[in-house]
């Protein structure tokens, strides 16, 4: 089953961006049911800018790794720790795979802690044999790229499990504003939380908690008006706005009020 959407307002992970409607055509595919431990779901974008303009889409990082297909080469684009900016021009297509926290390891990368901030064309890491994109038709490309990452026989190990699990009640268990509450939650020490994220992510607990956190208040900024951001400071567990404002910066590239 696939979604689709104009410039997509409002989807998490999105930032406000210039993109007018009509300009892109976003697409989300669900997995196979082998392929739902590993993948969180298959997307498509195609954009067509008027010449001689652009278009940029801020995004916000998240703790997995993606798989992307675009100009008819692959790559895996490790997790990402701050915003990224993406620039549009002319016409064109993008293909790939969000994947679940910690299944790089599931796909055979060891260390996928060492492509954080960066990516790698994916026949260096991936050993299956490698397809031949077509990416005139989503559909056919969705299901193209679900072949070639069932290829790859995931298996998940103890360590990228966990990462799953942890990275899951970061997200979801809006109690938790420390490091010692997500280790109590997964039944874990402090000390193999912060081992796991490292070896399975390449981020830090403490860095997922303020990610979470900044995502809430995008969301919240998002859809409110004259939003008060002590307050909403305070709603998210920081001490005071001040650093609310810097770990805001630090994740976006720009102050809330900017925003």
């Amino acid at each position: 089953m696939s979604v689709e959407c104009s410039v997509a307002p409002h989807v998490r992970g999105l930032l406000k961006s210039d993109i007018r409607s009509g300009e892109r055509i976003l697409r989300w595919f669900e997995p196979s049911a082998a392929l739902i431990p590993y993948v969180q779901r298959i997307w498509s974008a195609q954009w067509n800018i008027p010449a001689g303009e652009f278009r940029t889409q801020p995004i916000l990082p998240y703790p997995c790794a993606n798989f992307v297909v675009s100009g008819g080469s692959a790559i895996v684009v490790g997790v990402a720790t701050h915003a990224a900016i993406q620039r549009l021009e002319g016409a064109g297509s993008a293909f790939g795979a969000k994947l679940r926290p910690g299944a790089l390891r599931a796909f055979g990368v060891e260390r996928p802690f060492v492509i954080r901030d960066n990516f790698r064309a994916a026949d260096s890491l991936l050993p299956a044999k490698r397809s031949e994109w077509d990416l005139d038709d989503p559909e056919a490309a969705a299901r193209e790229i679900e072949a070639y990452l069932g290829r790859q026989n995931p298996k998940h190990d103890s360590v990228s499990l966990k990462a799953d699990e942890i990275v899951h009640r970061a997200e979801t268990d809006r109690s938790i504003a420390a490091v010692s509450a997500l280790a109590e939650a997964v039944s874990l020490s402090a000390r193999s939380v912060q081992d796991i994220c490292r070896r399975a992510l390449g981020v830090s607990p403490k860095w997922l908690i303020r990610c979470f956190r900044l995502q809430d208040a995008l969301a919240r900024l998002d859809v409110g008006i004259d939003v008060n951001l002590a307050a909403l400071a305070q709603d998210l567990g920081y001490f005071d706005q001040a650093h609310f404002t810097r770990d805001f910066k630090k994740i976006t590239g720009m102050s809330p009020g900017r925003y």
